[in-house]
């Protein structure tokens, strides 16, 4: 049987979190590629998790590439020379650690629009990648990691390939079960990026076990939410990794997970011989379920529409108004993600306030 192949694009945090993660976990043979603008960030991680894969006694090979994401041409000779059989995505040019407690311009307009504000730069590789896969890898599964639940509709409304993203809800789940002190069992949950904190006035994550749902997920969900941010961001890769070794296994799961098929937001999830089922009790339908996950997204300050057009909030438009962005404002095609995405990267550069 041949080895299976897993590139990782990105050696952030999250990167470095799930190769780690896979490093010990993954017992049968396999070849991980850890791919960065920068090699020798690529290599340094590369090594960690070359030496953690035999300290756990697993049988992984790593390997470093340098990957330009600059165009869909370039991105599309790495996947060919590379040729993985599953490409995690976990780059993008606004990650979310550069936001937290930075002050300025730029910050602000976040912080009063909503982190979707910056959709467009969350999900311009990915667009790019997913492209570069649909060129040169077709049957390569294309998990996205930069904001999945707002990036995701926006590559399944280009009609571009993705699998499903990583996190967020995965952590619900997590923490839910640990809550619950129930670590197995069909857990379902249908939830946000919004709800990694609880925000007045937005309504909780909703969560089902077996077909009973669960009244108290603020609750089960509170003390969770009080981890540290580093804390939080190294189990979304813990869990991460945990699907990422069961999806090329080819075993039948379930869990919970963001942007399936490229859906808004969360849900429950049958992973079988790597396709992925949406799995909701009967109490809930996919349109009741994506329809709350469309409201949260809202809550962001930015939304999909069905005829493939962004959408900001009035709150968001608003703030992007104030910062001279009234083109912007309006929202955009996504066909036009390119140029939208070049401008918000001006905008952010002229704001300032980023370390």
């Amino acid at each position: 049987m041949k080895p299976v192949s897993l590139c990782v694009v990105g050696t952030g945090a999250f990167a470095t979190g799930i190769c780690v993660s896979l490093a010990h976990q993954l017992r049968t043979p396999a070849t991980l590629t850890i791919a960065a603008r920068s090699l020798a960030d690529a290599q340094a991680l590369a090594v960690e998790s070359g030496v953690r894969a035999r300290a756990a006694g697993g049988d992984l090979t790593v390997d470093a590439e340098s990957v330009r994401l600059d165009s869909v041409e370039s991105a599309a000779e790495f996947i060919s020379r590379v040729r993985p059989d599953v490409v995690v995505n976990v780059v993008s040019p606004q990650p979310p650690s550069e936001l937290h407690d930075a002050t300025g311009a730029w910050p602000s307009l976040v912080r009063a629009a909503g982190f979707a504000v910056t959709l467009p730069l969350q999900a311009v590789l990915a667009a790019r990648l997913a492209a570069a896969i649909a060129q040169a890898r077709p049957d390569c599964s294309f998990v996205n990691a930069a904001y999945p639940d707002g990036v995701n509709p926006v590559l399944r409304a280009m009609k571009l390939p993705v699998l499903c993203g990583l996190g967020n809800v995965a952590l619900f789940d997590a923490a839910l079960r640990n809550g619950l002190s129930r670590p197995f069992g069909e857990l379902r949950v249908v939830g946000h990026h919004c709800h990694l904190s609880a925000t007045p006035g937005v309504p909780e994550a909703r969560a089902w076990f077996g077909e009973q749902e669960l009244l108290d997920v603020t609750a089960l969900l509170a003390a969770a939410r009080t981890l540290p941010r580093a804390t939080a961001n190294s189990i979304a890769a813990c869990a991460a990794g945990t699907f990422l070794r069961k999806l090329v296994s080819d075993e039948r799961f379930n869990t919970s997970l963001p942007g399936p098929d490229g859906l808004p937001g969360g849900y429950p999830v049958t992973v079988d011989s790597g396709k992925i089922s949406v799995d909701l009790p009967r109490e809930i339908t996919l349109s009741e379920a994506v329809a709350l996950n469309e409201a949260w997204s809202r809550t962001e300050g930015a939304w999909v529409t069905h005829n493939g057009e962004v959408r900001f909030s009035g709150v968001a438009a608003d703030a992007l108004a104030r910062h001279g962005l009234d083109d912007l404002a309006g929202g955009f095609a996504v066909a036009d993600l390119e140029d939208v995405a070049t401008t918000l990267a001006e905008a952010r550069e002229t704001l300032g306030g980023l370390r």
